[in-house]
């Protein structure tokens, strides 16, 4: 890569840095481009020659975003220095951190399908990539003894979709206190539902 090119990703790194933050605090329709050009130390032109919109802008920052969570859920599940239980652990807690960035009620719409190209391509990541990924570790679970081997691999799936989706659902609870006693009585639950113990 000779000058120029570094010139050019500093300055896209620095646009998509700058976008990120302000669309996360104010959404998309609160942020201008001029706002953009001004956090990121650069003009408005040099922003729509690299991304021709803001709305461009949006897509390609918020899929390199889902690309590197992805990356991330991929290397804690592949990480052989810890074990089932520690691996949900650190999926719940990694998704609480991610929640902070979500507090904009337009950055959720756009992210949850009100824009149909990150849409689509969460849906096809999370088909292609992710539920394999899920279903691995549901196995890597059963052979170590913490899943119960005559439960199906759907019910598993099922039953970390719905604690997954309705802790997400009130992360604001956890964020600001990830120690909390809510949430050890929930992990608790998770491993060992209402009575306490493993399954024999």
């Amino acid at each position: 890569m000779n000058g120029y090119e570094k010139v050019k990703e500093r300055k896209k790194t620095a646009i998509r840095r700058a976008a990120f933050e302000l669309f996360c605090e104010r959404g998309v329709s609160g942020v201008k481009i001029n706002d953009i050009a001004e956090k990121a130390g650069v003009s408005p032109v040099t922003i729509y020659n690299h991304f021709k919109s803001k709305e461009a802008l949006f897509r390609d920052v918020f899929i390199r975003y889902i690309e590197e969570r992805y990356i991330e859920f991929r290397d804690i599940i592949r990480d052989e220095t810890m074990g089932f239980r520690e691996k949900i652990e650190r999926l719940i807690f990694e998704e609480f951190r991610t929640q902070e960035h979500f507090k904009n009620r337009e950055i959720m719409e756009k992210l949850m399908g009100s824009d149909k190209e990150i849409w689509k391509f969460w849906e096809t990541l999370y088909k292609e990539k992710s539920l394999p990924l899920i279903m691995e570790l549901v196995r890597s679970g059963q052979e170590s003894g913490e899943i119960h081997p005559e439960l199906s691999m759907e019910s598993v799936i099922f039953y970390i979709n719905m604690f997954y989706d309705q802790t997400v659902k009130h992360a604001q609870l956890f964020i600001d206190d990830p120690d909390s006693p809510l949430l050890r009585d929930l992990v608790r639950l998770f491993f060992y539902g209402l009575m306490g113990q493993r399954p024999s």
